[in-house]
């Protein structure tokens, strides 16, 4: 059964109209450092404005807070995005919603439509030790728009170790997530630490990774 994903947005939902402050509503595991990034992007890229939820190394917890922003112009179309780091500065969770921003108004909120876990990796298991040049990656799926599922394994340094593309099967009437079962092959000289992260990229014009989850593995020959 698909879980509760580690950084639930509850609302706003997609395509809100908001005015500042923005009240966001989302359950969230916190990184490494006790916190959670709290960030909004504007439509060319920049970051409007962010804030942080501190409240304890991986702690599970419901926020409701206010963030204040302010936009140039009328409107803008803008992205809320939620993330946790680990203690390397890798994030290992992320999720995010595209909201329009109103220089003045009211809110207008649509619900949170999907609210459970888009990626689920069974194996391998947290802290799996993995060998012989190929990881085999075994989970569920839910693609969170049309750009393909990307996987791939980082070093310590949040470098790419190896990557590749998933083309999930379509998801069956009567069901939230479709079952995938892949291998990415790589290449290590001996015993390496690595994070298996799973996640999108925008579908519109606002770049960057729109989901992610992770696993901390470790690699060897």
């Amino acid at each position: 059964t698909p879980r509760d994903h580690n950084l639930r947005i509850d609302g706003p939902g997609p395509l809100s109209k908001l005015v500042s402050p923005i009240l966001y509503d989302v359950y969230i595991r916190t990184g490494a450092d006790g916190t959670a990034l709290v960030e909004l992007i504007g439509e060319d890229g920049r970051l409007i404005t962010s804030d942080s939820i501190y409240r304890g190394a991986d702690r599970y917890f419901r926020a409701q807070q206010y963030l204040e922003f302010t936009i140039p112009g009328v409107s803008e179309l803008a992205r809320l995005q939620f993330t946790a780091r680990d203690a390397n500065g890798r994030v290992t969770a992320m999720s995010s919603v595209d909201v329009v921003l109103l220089a003045m108004g009211e809110d207008v909120l649509n619900p949170a439509y999907f609210q459970l876990d888009p990626y689920i990796v069974w194996e391998p298991k947290k802290d799996a030790v993995i060998s012989g040049g190929v990881a085999w990656v075994d989970g569920l799926a839910y693609p969170v728009n049309d750009q393909p599922v990307i996987l791939e394994l980082l070093d310590a340094n949040g470098e790419v170790i190896a990557s590749r593309l998933i083309e999930l099967p379509e998801v069956k009437e009567g069901h939230t997530h479709t079952r995938f079962d892949v291998g990415i092959s790589y290449t290590v000289t001996g015993r390496t630490p690595a994070l298996l992260v799973m996640r999108q990229e925008s579908a519109n014009r606002i770049a960057g990774t729109v989901y992610l989850s992770s696993v901390p593995v470790v690699l060897e020959p």
